[in-house]
């Protein structure tokens, strides 16, 4: 009796499973959704044709998609690697899903890097999105903001200003590369400011003069913020 009703159970979840998955392909929903739920749906709706096997033709430019949870990390890597040529490039807010690790990966994350600055968090947080194109990739970061393009030359003009990022900003292995990125970066320095509340950030720029001028705007705001506290 109990094996009757552990088979009837068993199929009632697969079919709740094929239902749900059925769903995803018809409604075309959003491909980070899938990739989380379904990350085998996801790779098969957008790289493999009707009989599973490899289609580079069916997403040429590969898919961008939003925040992953670790586990959700784990179980794309796992559906991804199972395809020959399909390459999965992971950050916190941001991941590419694109065939091998040439072009279009490239610009897969060209697009990827794009959207940073459209994000919702970036209209409300002035130093979100440069703090994420930093975490995201150093080298288009740097390419942005102080250099004629990736790999290039140092372009003072390109953003006269320091540029602030947070303190959470990567892991050790990040801020390693990023200060060895700055430090054949000719002219370009870089410094640490924590405010009064322990947070720490990594401020960048060509003039010791706009450097000081960032710590000093961010002692400002911190000190703004705790006026503001105490009236409250």
């Amino acid at each position: 009796m109990k094996a009757e009703w552990q088979a009837k159970l068993a199929a009632h979840e697969e079919e709740i499973r094929a239902w749900r998955e059925e769903r995803l392909v018809v409604s075309g929903v959003d491909p980070t959704e899938e990739a989380r739920e379904y990350p085998e749906v996801f790779v098969a709706r957008h790289f493999l044709d009707g009989e599973g096997k490899p289609d580079r033709e069916k997403t040429k430019e590969g898919v961008v998609l939003g925040a992953l949870g670790e586990k959700e990390k784990e179980g794309l890597w796992e559906a991804v690697k199972k395809v020959e040529g399909l390459s999965l490039y992971v950050r916190d807010r941001r991941s590419v899903v694109c065939w091998g690790e040439g072009d279009g990966l490239v610009r897969g994350m060209d697009r990827a890097f794009a959207e940073i600055e459209k994000m919702e968090e970036a209209r409300a947080d002035p130093l979100f999105a440069a703090t994420m194109e930093a975490h995201f990739d150093v080298n288009r970061f740097m390419a942005k903001y102080f250099l004629s393009g990736v790999f290039g030359r140092p372009v003072r003009k390109r953003t006269p200003h320091a540029v602030v990022l947070r303190g959470w900003f990567g892991g050790v292995k990040d801020r390693q590369h990023l200060l060895t990125v700055v430090k054949h970066c000719e002219g370009l320095s870089v410094c640490y400011f924590m405010d009064e509340s322990k947070q720490d950030f990594a401020i960048l720029g060509w003039y010791s003069a706009a450097l000081e001028e960032q710590k000093r705007r961010l002692a400002e705001r911190e000190m703004a913020k705790r006026d503001a506290k105490n009236r409250s």
